[in-house]
């Protein structure tokens, strides 16, 4: 498997749970609302996200906030009024990144004004930001610069991840987050297994790519709902859930699946032995991530003068742009270390259980349960 997300957030001058949560309980319930209302604008098109990386850079931002904004973000982001940054409470889950595994890296380019002292030593401190000085009088070059660095520590795949389209005359900061994720199967299907099978999209049925195997997988039901986990190496700590119903349809699927199911599901997932068919695919995914945090309720810190970035003016947030790319094959690459835990499994019920229809899928941390992507396959696409 290869996965990788990119995330650009541009800055120019001129209502969720409130209490204290466990930063994993805070990413995850970000995670979840981030990806229904990102759905609830684009119900049709396939779509893999990664949240995460979008509720950090905010949290890097809410740094420079004002204080109006910043109780706004506080309440989106779940962050407490405690002495407990969030740099702290997200230790337990940054402290398994950048490994061979699940590598996150985030760069400011910033115009020459001279930025917050107070907010630079934060940024470098805690989030182990690489700061750079452009030219913004030349868009064209920022551009080109952003889109190369992107490539880079992506191992070139993603192109153009900013087509500038969006830069603005008076932009003067942006800030790029890439996360790159690269693991292999527990259990790899063999190439033999691989054959073509029907898939129910919503567009029609197509035949497809399906991948097979007849192992030890997690599973559990609830309700209609069935949940699917398959592990990566045994010490990467990570694994992908798909879930699915076959009676109801996916945007039911969607909405049921709140903080709440999430729980139950991890509480219910038990070892068996079944065959398990799945699709192969490939998911390409460019979105505006504006329309979307507004829609969250995260207005007040668009289009006014909301961060104080620099010295001796503020800033407002423009816009904000993700660019993810997920392929899922019968091996995918090397992964890295972690821990791993053994657990039980009841004897094996000797069933068949084929994904060939619309699902959604979560690719999370075993140990914290932390979202780091997430998405739905439900459209057919040529």
């Amino acid at each position: 498997m290869k996965l990788f997300s990119v995330f650009v957030m541009l800055l120019i001058g001129d209502g969720f749970y409130i209490g204290e949560a466990t930063h994993s309980e805070a990413s995850i319930q970000f995670s979840l609302n981030f990806f229904r209302a990102a759905y609830s604008l684009n119900p049709t098109r396939n779509c893999v996200l990664s949240p995460i990386t979008i509720q950090h850079t905010l949290a890097m931002l809410h740094h420079a906030a004002k204080r109006k904004e910043t109780s706004q973000m506080h309440r989106l982001l779940r962050i407490p009024d405690s002495s407990d940054s969030y740099f702290e409470r997200n230790e337990p889950f940054s402290n398994d990144l950048n490994n061979d595994a699940l590598e996150m890296i985030t760069k400011v380019f910033h115009s020459q004004v001279e930025l917050n002292p107070n907010l630079l030593p934060v940024l470098q401190a805690e989030y182990s930001v690489d700061v750079q000085v452009s030219d913004f009088s030349r868009p064209e070059q920022v551009v080109d610069s952003v889109n190369r660095w992107a490539s880079r520590f992506t191992n070139g795949l993603v192109g153009d991840v900013f087509n500038g389209n969006g830069f603005s005359d008076d932009a003067n900061l942006m800030i790029i987050n890439t996360l790159t994720f690269n693991a292999s199967w527990e259990h790899p299907f063999s190439p033999r297994s691989l054959l073509k099978d029907d898939f129910y999209f919503l567009n029609g049925v197509r035949k497809v790519d399906t991948m097979r195997s007849y192992k030890g997988f997690r599973y559990c039901e609830i309700d209609d709902i069935r949940a699917v986990e398959l592990a990566y190496e045994r010490n990467s700590d990570l694994s992908m859930l798909i879930i699915k119903s076959d009676s109801q349809p996916l945007d039911t699927v969607i909405e049921r699946f709140d903080m709440e199911m999430y729980r139950t599901i991890n509480e219910r997932l038990y070892h068996d032995r079944f065959k398990l068919v799945i699709p192969k695919f490939t998911i390409s995914t460019g979105i505006g991530a504006k329309r979307i945090l507004k829609a969250m309720g995260l207005s007040d810190v668009f289009g006014k003068d909301t961060f104080d970035v620099f010295v001796g003016f503020s800033s407002r947030l423009a816009n904000i742009y993700q660019a993810v790319r997920i392929d899922i094959d019968e091996n995918g690459t090397r992964a890295a270390a972690g821990t791993y835990s053994e657990k039980s499994m009841r004897v094996g019920t000797d069933f068949k259980y084929a994904i060939d229809g619309p699902f959604m899928f979560v690719i999370r941390k075993d140990t914290t349960k932390d979202i780091v992507f997430i998405g739905h396959y439900s459209s057919y696409v040529e």
